[in-house]
């Protein structure tokens, strides 16, 4: 469980602590970990005795589900089941998740968005403002975007600038992640770029441009960018993929590629895979473009600058620079959500 995660879990033990507390210690009081299926209704994955032992099993759901379409209730009575109490608020959650961004030094502000709402008592969004960025004034969430299906995370400046509290069910002002996601076609890249690229203009509008000046083509067809393309042998010499002039000389173990990489990274900037990469000589861990080059073994490719989610772990962006991650740069094998790519 990552640090985020125990964050949460903490944060939750200490919000309902009576609770929590004596159903821990109850032998007829138990925990059960429910994930909310999009056409499919709620259904039970996972179970525990105590708080901690159910929520650490959360890990395995938290990036199909979110947060959103999970919960965990307190269930008491073995013999006649009933549930006591659902856990995972809305409301809760994401207060934790701002603190955990918030108390780190490097964090701006402005990396949470522009504009502000508050949560009802029914812990729906409500109340919301929108928020001069230079180019507009909008509201934009990257916290309800990146953790969450269905809460609000962008209005556009053409709507509203206060918007009232609407009575029916199913109404949410704006666009939220699975909005976007739909709007993008079911590309979570896309859906990224939107939300990170909108400034005023409407999401749908936004997305029409970019279909019109085919912004997009060479992103919906990936295996014929250059990144795919690279050769590993080139004139009988091992390619190199340099993504630095100078830095730590790798190689990636899940996509198999020798590289250049900037100084203390640690995920492939080549296939996004964290935790694969490899000294590729033990005696020379740094190098650079122009040593490589001048020798009989190796021919250097020159890759584009990469930007620092591109090589570094999620958990290092949180800890070291307090920047929440997009999602953007991951390995095809770990999307986001199960429908993402």
């Amino acid at each position: 469980m990552d640090e985020l995660l125990k964050y949460i879990c903490n944060g939750i033990i200490a919000h309902f602590s009576a609770q929590i507390a004596e159903a821990d210690a109850n032998p007829d009081k138990w925990y059960e970990l429910y994930v909310a299926e999009e056409n499919e209704g709620t259904h039970s994955v996972a179970s525990g005795d105590t708080f901690a032992e159910c929520f650490a099993q959360i890990d395995e759901y938290i990036a199909e589900y979110r947060f959103d379409r999970l919960n965990i209730d307190i269930w008491t009575n073995p013999d006649n089941p009933q549930n006591e109490a659902g856990l995972l608020l809305r409301s809760l959650i994401y207060r934790l998740i701002k603190e955990y961004f918030t108390n780190h030094e490097r964090n701006n502000d402005k990396s949470f968005g522009y504009g502000s709402f508050e949560f009802d008592e029914n812990d729906q969004q409500v109340n919301f403002r929108h928020e001069y960025n230079s180019t507009g004034s909008i509201f934009k969430d990257r916290i309800a975007f990146t953790f969450f299906h269905n809460m609000t995370c962008y209005i556009s400046e053409l709507d509203t600038d206060e918007i009232p509290l609407y009575e029916e069910e199913d109404f949410h002002p704006g666009s939220t992640y699975q909005d976007i996601l739909r709007t993008a076609k079911g590309v979570h890249k896309h859906a990224v770029m939107l939300f990170d690229q909108a400034l005023w203009e409407s999401i749908d509008t936004l997305y029409e441009q970019w279909e019109g000046n085919d912004v997009l083509e060479d992103e919906e067809n990936p295996e014929s960018t250059e990144d795919r393309d690279d050769p590993e042998q080139c004139d009988g010499k091992t390619v190199v993929l340099a993504y630095a002039e100078s830095g730590d000389w790798v190689s990636c173990t899940w996509c198999s590629r020798i590289m250049l990489v900037p100084t203390g990274a640690d995920k492939c900037p080549h296939c996004y895979y964290h935790g694969a990469l490899a000294w590729h000589d033990d005696d020379t861990q740094e190098t650079t473009c122009e040593a490589l080059n001048a020798s009989q073994t190796y021919t250097v490719i020159n890759k584009h600058t990469p930007s620092t989610e591109e090589y570094l772990s999620d958990d290092v962006l949180i800890e070291e620079f307090g920047v929440i991650p997009s999602g953007f740069f991951k390995p095809e094998t770990n999307q986001l959500t199960k429908q993402i790519n």
